[in-house]
């Protein structure tokens, strides 16, 4: 993502106007071999679920919301909510005679929600109760805790879905604490963050009893952290948590600046446990400056997006290795060209170089035949722009392309634009003309013609 190309994953619509919303039946014709996973949730009253516990379980057998939700989950797949509906409320039902009230639907409106069964309101149960600072604290005792996430949601100034997607996938998982402050500086400096960055990062700290994080704030940091370590290893793509507005202060700018810094003692932990050299662990996080620097630059409007790649970093999913970044998955290594310097012919080749040997040395299991690349920058039209020995028209020889084909949810004009001029919304007249391919992508667009996102491989 922070390279000139934009070959990162596709993380959200940048549609042309008047274009086509996709022609989905086709889509679901090539989709109709694939298996997938429909998530429901259902608010359900206090006496449908005592009727769904009815002849599964024992009273004695429910000590934690988790059984109890388990089981529920069980009756509800198995019988449906309309039958468990009916049941609930059939006169002389027998159900609580024999199962009673469990302690855990004991709530003050007698409605019982959870991960499974939902109104928004929920009850989640912590390994570790939570602070007075909302963090997860040390004590091993468990209790059950409310999270309002319509309230937080609002507070947030952020869709309650978003907020909901966290509280889901995060679950009751472990967190990480942040650096000790006094340590902060030089870990920003390591990771490449420029001054003006850096000292935003600091002014903004999450210290305790600071004005600056509100229980909400320091709820999102502390459930992003443990959303993104639950996915150690992998390498999908993985938004850390809601794009918040953050022109409210440094602790809302830079939240996922701060969950980033708590995982790079798990992420580094991580390449150790896979011989990886700290020259490379260090080199390849440095890429938070790097993103820092280019989301000044756009003003922020490249930020949704750089939130989201920089958690593949933070899971060891790519490595920086010479000119380019290396992304794990699949049966390919899919290639990504940050902002550093010419991409000449034997930069490139050395790196690919590096990346043949490291992969069956650090991740044995891992079989891969091609590098991958999908980008702006090996579409052919970009050769009636280019000189010939260009940099870009070199490395585009390198890949056989696969067959065109329009990618969902993206629109390569806004992403040759957001790489080439660092901008999503300047006027074509306004953007700057300095180089052959500043002109290049300038004249094709006001020409009326249309960049493509293409695909292409190398064998390894």
């Amino acid at each position: 993502m922070a390279g000139a190309n934009g070959t990162a994953h596709r993380p959200r619509s940048h549609r042309r106007p008047g274009a086509a919303a996709g022609d989905q039946g086709r889509r679901l014709v090539r989709l109709r071999s694939q298996a997938f996973i429909l998530c429901v949730e259902y608010p359900l009253s206090a006496k449908e679920m005592v009727v769904a516990l009815h002849g599964v379980v024992e009273p004695a057998d429910i000590a934690t919301e988790e059984q109890l939700c388990g089981s529920v989950a069980v009756t509800l797949s198995n019988e449906g909510l309309a039958l468990l509906t009916t049941r609930a409320t059939r006169k002389g039902n027998g159900a609580c005679g024999r199962v009673g009230w469990p302690r855990l639907l004991s709530a003050p409106a007698r409605q019982h929600h959870c991960r499974r069964c939902s109104d928004r309101k929920r009850w989640r149960r912590l390994d570790e109760p939570r602070r007075a600072d909302g963090m997860s604290g040390d004590c091993p005792a468990g209790r059950v805790v409310r999270v309002d996430l319509d309230d937080t949601a609002a507070r947030l100034g952020v869709p309650v879905e978003d907020v909901n997607r966290v509280h889901l996938l995060a679950g009751d998982g472990a967190s990480a604490p942040l650096p000790a402050k006094a340590d902060a500086p030089a870990i920003l400096d390591r990771l490449a963050v420029r001054p003006d960055d850096a000292a935003e990062i600091m002014a903004g700290w999450p210290d305790p009893g600071s004005p600056l994080w509100t229980p909400e704030l320091r709820w999102l940091l502390d459930r992003s952290i443990a959303l993104v370590r639950a996915d150690l290893g992998g390498h999908g793509w993985l938004p850390p948590g809601p794009e918040l507005p953050r022109a409210r202060g440094p602790a809302w700018r830079h939240l996922y600046v701060y969950a980033y810094l708590a995982l790079v003692d798990v992420v580094t932990g991580y390449h150790r446990d896979h011989g990886v050299a700290d020259a490379v662990s260090w080199v390849t996080l440095a890429d938070l400056g790097r993103n820092l620097a280019i989301d000044r630059r756009m003003h922020g409007e490249g930020w949704p997006v750089m939130q989201s790649w920089l958690t593949l970093h933070t899971r060891g999913g790519v490595y920086e290795l010479g000119r380019l970044q290396h992304h794990r998955g699949g049966t390919a290594i899919d290639l990504h060209i940050p902002e550093s310097g010419p991409m000449t012919p034997e930069a490139v080749a050395a790196s690919l170089d590096q990346a043949r040997a490291f992969f069956p040395r650090h991740f044995p299991d891992e079989r891969y035949t091609a590098f991958s690349c999908s980008s702006w920058l090996l579409d052919p039209q970009l050769q009636e722009y280019l000189p010939g020995d260009s940099n870009i028209v070199k490395f585009q020889r390198r890949f056989e392309l696969e067959p065109y084909e329009q990618p969902e949810g993206l629109d390569a004009d806004v992403e040759v634009q957001r790489f080439v001029f660092r901008t999503l919304t300047t006027p074509l007249d306004q953007l700057p003309r300095r180089t052959v391919l500043q002109r290049a992508i300038v004249d094709h667009l006001k020409a009326g013609r249309h960049w493509h996102w293409r695909r292409g491989r190398i064998p390894v």
